[in-house]
């Protein structure tokens, strides 16, 4: 079984030749701190540098240029192993109106039952446009959608097998010092039918000192209304608290760091299905992650 340190050390050289074997060298550099999941994403976000509700979870922070490398390491159910994920991203905003965006993830396994050398996931693309906003009264609405492709191996878990498609809305009021934020989104896949799910998350970010700290929490939610495996309207809830740090004068080079715990689990079984434990499953199962990002604001 592969260490995690070893796994970091040859992250770099795998990723670059895997994307110029796939065609992808020139997508590299575009947002997203989530990383792709094999059938679902959570939550939605924004950045110290402009307080937007929360920097581990972007998909629906209001249109910004930016770049962004995040790591995440996942700690999977039933004591199995676990599952590390690197993200190279670019968004290209036009006047903070408008923006557009692809997401590459590496994904590396390391559980009992198998190691997996690193290799690309889903790679998401993503367009989202700022409709409402208010100086004075502080707020932003923001719509988007995104597209997953099945770019991911999936019999070693990475990919969906599926393109999946997401809309979403975000809405954000800063009240004093303190910025609220909510938003809800909707995941479909497209394999024989139709299968909806949703994502939501609600929380705040405070600012300490001179605002070069931002103080986060959140929590976020996913609910699958229609499942092969799973009975219908399952939930599962994280609880997301997290720091990020301003690390130039304007804050346009940041770094966050978070920590998310599942803290409850309504995925049940539907009568009469046996799930068996392998790398596909347990991908699918974080039971925790500690998510770090850095992110520079252009």
């Amino acid at each position: 079984m592969n260490s995690c340190k070893s796994t970091q050390l040859n992250w770099l050289g795998g990723f670059f030749h895997t994307c110029r074997s796939t065609g992808l060298a020139s997508l590299v550099l575009l947002v997203a701190i989530s990383p792709v999941q094999a059938h679902h994403r959570v939550g939605h976000g924004g950045r110290v540098s402009r307080p937007f509700s929360n920097p581990f979870s972007r998909a629906t922070d209001p249109p910004s240029s930016r770049i962004e490398y995040s790591s995440q390491f996942d700690q999977l159910d039933h004591d199995v192993g676990q599952l590390y994920t690197q993200t190279l991203t670019l968004e290209r905003g036009f006047r903070d109106k408008l923006s557009l965006s692809v997401a590459i993830p590496m994904l590396t396994l390391d559980s009992n039952f198998r190691s997996e050398d690193p290799d690309i996931g889903d790679v998401s693309l993503s367009a989202k446009a700022t409709v409402l906003q208010s100086v004075l009264s502080s707020y932003t609405l923001t719509l988007g959608t995104d597209l997953s492709l099945p770019t991911g191996d999936v019999e070693k878990g990475f990919g969906a097998d599926d393109p999946l498609s997401n809309l979403f809305v975000n809405y954000v009021q800063t009240v004093s010092n303190v910025t609220l934020f909510g938003s809800f989104g909707t995941t479909l896949t497209w394999q024989k039918m139709p299968r909806p799910s949703f994502d939501y998350s609600v929380g705040a970010s405070r600012p300490v000192g001179r605002e070069r700290l931002q103080l986060y929490l959140s929590f976020n939610g996913e609910t699958l209304t229609s499942s092969a495996v799973y009975q219908n309207n399952g939930t599962r809830l994280f609880l997301v608290p997290g720091f990020g740090l301003g690390l130039t004068q304007t804050n346009n080079l940041t770094l966050n760091i978070g920590f998310q715990q599942r803290i409850h689990d309504g995925l049940k079984p539907k009568e009469g299905t046996l799930i068996f434990l392998d790398s596909a499953t347990v991908v699918n199962d974080r039971s925790s992650s500690l998510i770090t990002n850095v992110t520079w604001a252009f």
